[in-house]
């Protein structure tokens, strides 16, 4: 779901639904069930991202572990010469 435009939020906000989670028909407007759906949709594209970025760093990483071993290899060498 996407971030509706600013010409659809006035239907949403006269919009109203009954919970069902209330035995006395308590009501809870569109526009609240709305922003928690949109702050989950931020937290997961939130969450996606640090997921990315934990991939990446672990990659860089990796390649650090490597160049370390490469530099390590060649200052062993270069000590034999």
């Amino acid at each position: 779901m996407t971030q509706p435009t600013r010409s659809e939020l006035p239907s949403i906000y006269a919009a109203r639904v009954e919970s069902e989670s209330s035995g006395e028909g308590q009501q809870i407007s569109h526009r609240k069930q709305l922003e928690l759906t949109i702050t989950v949709e931020k937290i997961d594209r939130f969450l996606e991202e640090i997921q990315q970025r934990i991939k990446m760093l672990q990659q860089e990483a990796k390649n650090l572990t490597e160049v370390r071993a490469q530099f390590g290899n060649r200052k062993a060498h270069r000590r034999e010469i």
